[in-house]
C-alpha cells in the first residue's frame, strides 16, 4: 500500500498537463494548436501545467489525502469532487494574486468560467481519480458489516 501511495502521489500530476491541454484546445482556442503545433502546444502545456500541479499536491492533495485515509473515503465519485474543490481553491487563489474579481470563478454558468476556469477543474479531478486508481488498484475492498 505505501508504494501505491508514493507511486500515485508521483504520478497523479502528470494527469494535469494532458487534461489541461485538451480542454484549452477544445474549449479555448481551437485555432492555436496548427499555429503553434500540437507538441509545441503541449510542451507549454508541461512547462506550465506541472510546477501548479505538484505544488498544489503537496499543499492542498497531501491534506485531502490524509482526511480521505481517516475516514475511509475510497469512492471515485468523491475523489472526483475532492479534486475539482482543490483546482477551484488554486483558481480563487490565481484570481487573488491578480488582483481580478472573483465574480467569474464564482458563476459556472458565465462563458468566461467554462474557458479559463473548468479546465483547472477537470485537471486537478482526472488528478484525483488517477490518485485514487493507483493507490487503490490491486486491492479488494473490505466487507463491511
Amino acid at each position: 500500500m505505501k508504494r501505491r501511495v508514493i507511486a500515485a502521489f508521483a504520478l497523479a500530476p502528470l494527469a494535469s498537463p494532458v487534461v489541461f491541454f485538451l480542454l484549452t484546445v477544445v474549449i479555448v482556442d481551437p485555432q492555436m494548436v496548427p499555429t503553434l503545433g500540437a507538441w509545441k502546444w503541449f510542451l507549454v502545456s508541461c512547462i506550465y501545467a506541472l510546477p501548479i500541479a505538484y505544488i498544489t499536491e503537496l499543499l492542498f492533495g497531501v491534506p485531502a489525502w490524509m482526511l480521505c485515509r481517516r475516514y475511509g473515503i475510497r469512492s471515485l465519485a468523491a475523489y472526483a469532487l475532492v479534486g475539482a474543490l482543490i483546482g477551484w481553491l488554486l483558481v480563487l487563489a490565481f484570481e487573488a494574486l491578480a488582483g481580478v474579481s472573483p465574480a467569474t470563478a464564482l458563476n459556472p454558468f458565465s462563458m468566461d468560467w467554462l474557458r479559463f476556469e473548468f479546465p483547472y477543474l477537470a485537471s486537478a479531478s482526472a488528478s484525483a481519480i488517477l490518485f485514487r486508481t493507483i493507490v487503490f488498484s490491486g486491492r479488494t475492498p473490505t466487507a463491511q458489516v
